[in-house]
């Protein structure tokens, strides 16, 4: 998982925290190695099963309910502008790659 256990284990409140961690590494790392007008975008789209990853992340002890891994994904895309987290829940009528074509 690309997020801290401590973060995904806070639900939503963890995160908006990650949001927060990513944009600003983000912006940190643009202003100190590109050269590149200062009104860019930041742009952060999660892929994820997030009901079958609720369930690993309860068996494994990281969330307490399975439903947290929603709870930080809303966080996470209610947090930033162009930041989403979308969920790719796999079902026989709408495989996950099908969603992910451009």
């Amino acid at each position: 998982m690309i997020f801290e256990d401590e973060l995904i284990s806070k639900g939503e409140v963890g995160g908006r925290e990650a949001a927060g961690h990513l944009w600003n590494s983000v912006t940190e790392f643009v202003r100190e190695n590109i050269s590149i007008p200062s009104d860019y975008k930041i742009v952060a789209r999660v892929y994820a099963n997030l009901k079958g990853l609720g369930d690993v992340c309860s068996r494994s002890g990281i969330v307490e309910r399975p439903d947290m891994i929603e709870n930080f994904a809303r966080g996470f895309t209610g947090s930033k502008q162009l930041f989403d987290f979308v969920d790719v829940r796999l079902s026989l009528a709408e495989p996950a790659r099908f969603r992910l074509m451009l």
